[in-house]
């Protein structure tokens, strides 16, 4: 059966009372002017589909710096390549996470935040998001929320990436249990879950790999060779089953900048996967796959 490929990047930093500082501002401009340079040229010229998960403070504030005009054009809005999903408004959590750091909110509360960042989204680059990348992500998706689950629905979206790491890591197995699927078990046929697999790419810096794994970060060849391990197993898992087998990736352009700042690991995972007969996709085409092949 046919595999992919699905590149998803949490676009969120700075964000929060960072954003406001000196440091921030700094910050902020380094990684708009990677996303429009480097980043985008090689994904660009290898052709290859990606989703940007917007968070909405970071939205707001780049557009008051440089305006949403230059923001479509930086982040490729209406060319095809790049697909525009939402990161939530200000990137809360509604369970506790293995880091510790953040106190969760209400469902209620995180609904609002999540319409806030639809809202600021399509005010500002025109697109109505169809997908969420929920912050932190978890060790299980939101089937026991299905209250969480409609409204989502209700805000306009097709499909949510919840499931995002392993019990005790930010690390997320792949296994044929985390294949895309849809709610209806819980009463909301309408929303399909994404989970990613793999290590999340922040694992590749070495403040977090100390911090989460208690040694320093991986350099890019080894990032590289767990990525392309996974499309390997993908392509192994296709030949026993009869449906589409997706491996969705949790990136982050912040993170990108540092650990494969020049896009050589990305441009040699995307060879990787079209070699093994493996399309590059964005979340939204395997969401479009999945409801297809379920129907």
């Amino acid at each position: 059966m046919v595999t992919y490929l699905a590149l998803g990047y949490d676009t969120e930093r700075p964000y929060g009372k960072m954003a406001s500082t000196i440091e921030g501002e700094e910050f902020r401009k380094r990684k708009i002017a990677f996303v429009d340079g480097v980043f985008g040229e090689v994904l660009d010229n290898l052709q290859a589909p990606r989703t940007h998960f917007m968070l909405g403070h970071f939205l707001e504030q780049s557009a008051a710096s440089i305006g949403s005009q230059t923001l479509r054009k930086i982040f490729r809005v209406g060319r095809g390549l790049v697909e525009i999903g939402q990161h939530s408004y200000s990137h809360p959590v509604f369970r506790a996470t293995i880091e510790g750091d953040v106190n969760p909110i209400s469902i209620d509360e995180f609904i609002v935040d999540v319409k806030s960042a639809s809202e600021v989204v399509e005010g500002i680059l025109g697109v109505k998001p169809l997908g969420l990348r929920t912050p932190r992500g978890y060790d299980c998706d939101l089937s026991d929320v299905p209250r969480l689950a409609q409204g989502l629905v209700d805000i306009g979206l097709e499909y949510v990436s919840s499931n995002l790491r392993g019990k005790d890591s930010l690390c997320a197995p792949f296994v044929d249990s985390r294949q895309p699927k849809s709610y209806e078990h819980v009463g909301v046929p309408g929303l399909v879950e994404i989970p990613s697999h793999g290590n999340q790419d922040v694992l590749y810096l070495d403040a977090y790999a100390h911090k989460l794994l208690g040694r320093g970060a991986e350099d890019s060849e080894k990032a590289c060779l767990h990525y392309s391990e996974l499309i390997d197993l993908a392509v192994e898992m296709s030949k026993k089953t009869t449906n589409p087998v997706a491996v969705c990736l949790c990136l982050h352009p912040w993170a990108v900048m540092s650990w494969d700042p020049k896009m050589e690991a990305h441009t040699r995972l995307i060879e990787h996967a079209r070699s093994k007969g493996t399309n590059v996709v964005s979340y939204g085409t395997v969401n479009q796959i999945f409801r297809k092949g379920s129907n």
